[in-house]
């Protein structure tokens, strides 16, 4: 502890990044520190000049596969495929910023028992082309099937091995942890995963709960769910579900989605208009600025947005690697609220 006081501090003082050395507070096992505002001026001026991207955060995956929605095609979709489409999506636009390659996948595996009905007729009715009947497959299902394990087995081995994934992540419901937990165990007893989860190859399952109706109901209606989207609007619903934890639950509410006030995209929208109102409003040229402005955080207001805004870079990492999208939704919300102060 006396070396952390006395010598650590030191370092620290002298630091462009640090106020001045008076505003540095060292308390026992806790040192207080306040950044300086002409440094945080500086790195806000260089993601001005040289776009958002120059801020996107270093992952150590090169390539990722995504696999999300993949409904039973003999089965109508209803709202709750929107869930998977809109994190799964989500996900990989938030890797791809990050400048990770994504597939994004469709896995069309579950055809349906017609299907399997049609096709074993289909054999019966048309023998091999030298005239002896197509060899059965055994070790199967006692209906001479093909499980989901088998058919996701081969899928992630093909992944692995040809599509030269580094990281595979699937997105379903909740309802099928246990599943994708027998897999990736048997995976990794087949040596195509490493024993450690944490390096890579990695595959990760990314379960979210069901989207309930205002009367708890799972299922909508075709007419019900074209109504809903073109009420709500994309942005809104696609909001209304990222800003939750995806493992959790929740209600499907017109009123909730629609609400300019509290953690809504309409809210956001309004954040986003009010600040290109005062840029229109300043008769500042933004192309110009970049080029020779110089910015002052000379106020309360500015520094704590300032803060924020540096921010971003470690908010998209945690929200990639945590593969949790509600972690950027709830940087944004914070973000509104500090424009909306001006």
């Amino acid at each position: 502890m006396l070396l952390l006081n006395q010598h650590f501090p030191m370092k620290l003082v002298l630091s462009p990044w640090l106020m001045h050395p008076h505003i540095l507070e060292i308390s026992p096992g806790f040192i207080n520190v306040v950044l300086s505002s002409a440094w945080m001026a500086k790195c806000i001026e260089s993601m001005l000049i040289n776009g958002i991207d120059s801020w996107a955060p270093k992952l150590s995956v090169k390539r990722a596969v995504v696999d999300f929605c993949s409904p039973n095609i003999a089965k109508e979709m209803h709202v709750g495929h929107l869930r998977s489409i809109t994190i799964g999506d989500t996900l990989a636009r938030m890797l791809e910023y990050s400048k990770v390659q994504v597939l994004r996948r469709n896995h069309v595996g579950d055809w349906g028992t017609q299907f399997g009905m049609l096709i074993e007729y289909l054999f019966e009715q048309f023998p091999g082309s030298d005239g002896s009947a197509v060899t059965a497959i055994r070790d199967l299902q006692s209906d001479g099937g093909f499980t989901y394990d088998t058919t996701d087995m081969a899928a992630l081995w093909y992944r692995l091995n040809e599509e030269k994934a580094e990281w595979i992540i699937y997105v379903t419901e909740a309802n099928q942890e246990g599943h994708f937990d027998r897999l990736f165990k048997a995976a990794r007893k087949a040596d195509w995963l490493p024993s450690n989860d944490k390096t890579y190859p990695r595959a990760s399952h990314v379960r979210f709960g069901q989207v309930l109706g205002e009367g708890k109901d799972k299922e909508w209606t075709l007419e019900e769910l074209n109504q809903t989207a073109e009420a709500v609007g994309y942005g809104a619903l696609k909001y209304a579900d990222l800003k939750n934890n995806r493992s959790t639950d929740y209600s499907f509410s017109f009123d909730q989605m629609l609400n300019d006030k509290g953690d809504t995209v309409v809210y956001l929208l309004r954040a986003h208009a009010r600040i290109c109102s005062i840029i229109r409003k300043s008769g500042k040229d933004i192309d110009e600025l970049k080029k020779t402005g110089k910015l002052a955080l000379d106020h309360a207001e500015e520094r704590a947005l300032g803060l924020h805004l540096l921010r971003f870079t470690e908010t998209v990492e945690e929200a990639c690697t945590k593969l949790l999208p509600n972690v950027l939704c709830e940087y944004l919300y914070k973000l509104s609220k500090h424009c909306t102060k001006f």
